[in-house]
């Protein structure tokens, strides 16, 4: 009889054991990079748009005189720390803006005003000397750093500013909805969807849930070489881009996978066919606790599939099966990628030949 609760008391650590590993392995992201990710990289021509992809929904776009980057979040905090204890570590940000080619920026724009989205933008801002441009929640952010009320732009609904040749215009979308937080007492929508704001200056370090939503945005780029749309979160607004045509969109996927098909339809009719790009990249779906190298660090299964249940890998692929005449690659971290090798001719006719193969079969 002992021998047989002994026996059992060992299988079950055994199997204990292994979830453990399992949950904090990260997910393979290895041959999913290596086929999509756009390689080599061409040398820009002089005054050429240029795209950086910086982790998460960072995205910077220069023309080489001024230059805007959206959440600036290099900051990657542990999950042991999120309870209460992140904060920007200036080290790091400092690393990452070098890294990046970045002493001056225009503005940062936090897409929302979530922890992996809002934390570093007022540090960005301050080394950089950029606007913060966000919600009033972002702003407050910016107060608690020390940021003085003329580098903050706030926007409620939408608003548009003329940097250089850029006009940014700023539409509140939504947040994607949240399917489920891995069991915990969290209310999305009273803690971090819409409607939770921070009503007052913050200052770190803070817990996760001090980084309330503020309202999520859509980040229309107008330039006379192209139109960028970068929409960093899976939610949508029925018509909140109508008008808009975009050269390029920024596609925030984290989470797409587990929602409904009648959602993941909707929304990609009002991101992506209201918009009608020729190219698609998809952002937000790299780790948000391991620090950033030289390579997309995938996410550890326990955030992935248990407490954010958002299928990175899953909703990634989503968007590379959805539409073949599409071109959607994955971009390299840190490399500035021109416009002209997004929108030269071998690369439409590279779609249009994939296409017409496809209806071959």
């Amino acid at each position: 009889m002992k021998n047989k609760i002994i026996g059992s008391l060992c299988f079950v650590i055994a199997i204990c054991g292994v979830g453990s590993f399992y949950a904090s392995s990260q997910l393979d992201y290895d041959e999913m990079i290596d086929e999509h990710t756009l390689t080599p990289i061409q040398k820009p021509v002089k005054g050429e748009l240029t795209f950086q992809w910086l982790g998460n929904a960072t995205v910077l776009v220069s023309d080489g005189q001024h230059s805007i980057m959206t959440d600036g979040w290099f900051s990657r905090p542990r999950l042991i720390d999120l309870p209460s204890g992140i904060k920007t570590d200036m080290a790091v940000v400092k690393h990452s803006l070098a890294k990046a080619g970045v002493d001056r920026l225009a503005a940062v724009i936090p897409i929302h005003s979530h922890y992996d989205h809002l934390m570093d933008a007022p540090a960005v801002a301050e080394l950089t000397e950029a606007v913060l441009f966000g919600s009033e929640s972002s702003a407050n952010a910016g107060r608690g750093w020390g940021l003085p009320e003329e580098q903050i732009l706030v926007v409620d609904k939408k608003r548009s500013q003329q940097f250089g040749d850029f006009k940014v215009t700023l539409l509140k979308s939504k947040h994607y909805d949240f399917v489920s937080l891995g069991g915990t007492d969290i209310e999305p929508d009273k803690d971090l969807g819409p409607g939770s704001v921070i009503s007052e200056p913050i200052t770190q370090p803070l817990g996760a849930l001090d980084y309330s939503e503020g309202g999520a945005y859509s980040v229309v780029i107008e330039h006379p070489q192209a139109t960028i749309v970068i929409h960093g979160s899976a939610g949508y607004v029925d018509n909140l881009l109508s008008g808009v045509k975009a050269d390029i969109v920024f596609l925030g996927v984290a989470g797409v996978a587990v929602q409904t098909e009648q959602y993941q339809q909707d929304y990609w009719r009002e991101v992506v066919k209201m918009t009608e790009p020729s190219v698609i990249v998809p952002i937000h779906w790299d780790s948000l606790n391991h620090p950033l190298g030289d390579v997309p660090e995938a996410p550890m299964r326990l955030v992935d599939s248990i407490l954010l249940n958002v299928k990175m890998k899953d909703s990634v692929m989503w968007l590379m099966n959805k539409d073949d005449s599409l071109f959607t690659p994955l971009f390299p971290m840190w490399k500035k990628v021109p416009l002209s090798q997004l929108t030269q001719s071998e690369i439409q006719l590279s779609r249009i030949n994939k296409r017409e193969q496809s209806r071959l079969k």
